[in-house]
């Protein structure tokens, strides 16, 4: 009987563990163990969220006809769970949102685009534990718009970008 409850639970983690080295395509994406592993704990962070256990600071800059609020969400224990960036001027507005895990690692970020000229985006990050990013998604609807590098764009440290100043350039 043991080595039977043995092989199972071997077959099983053998099973889970190239079910996690799969690779991601368009088709299996939404569905993937490692997309999985991240939309629960995109959602954990929404529950304490909606239990109001997290702390929110909140900071608006500008600079000429550009704004952008920043929000940092921390947990009791400091450690940043969330962090929001929604900048734009008078004719297009990116919101940006980033998701840590207990250890303060980026693992998903996910911006929304729109512009006056009708130009509407959405992207989505997926990083691993190790902060890397393995999977991207983006869609554009209507036109397109000369947003800056939203896909290029990490915030590894949301404490430090919360504390940035805005350079203007003119």
């Amino acid at each position: 009987m043991r080595t039977f409850s043995f092989i199972a639970l071997l077959a099983s983690s053998l099973l889970f563990s190239s079910s996690l080295a799969q690779s991601i395509t368009s088709q299996n994406w939404k569905t993937h163990p490692r997309v999985v592993e991240i939309r629960n704990m995109f959602n954990d962070v929404e529950k304490l969220l909606s239990t109001r256990s997290l702390k929110m600071q909140v900071k608006t800059v500008g600079c000429g006809d550009y704004s952008e609020t920043r929000t940092l969400l921390t947990a009791p224990d400091g450690a940043a769970r969330r962090y929001v960036l929604d900048g734009g001027s008078s004719d297009s507005r990116v919101i940006t949102t980033y998701t840590y895990d207990l250890k303060g690692t980026l693992r998903f970020a996910y911006a929304k685009g729109g512009a006056v000229n009708g130009a509407n985006a959405e992207w989505r990050q997926y990083f691993g534990p190790d902060g890397r990013r393995f999977w991207t998604d983006y869609q554009w609807r209507k036109q397109t718009y000369t947003w800056p590098d939203v896909l290029g764009t990490r915030v590894r440290d949301p404490r430090a970008e919360f504390g940035k100043n805005l350079s203007c350039t003119n």
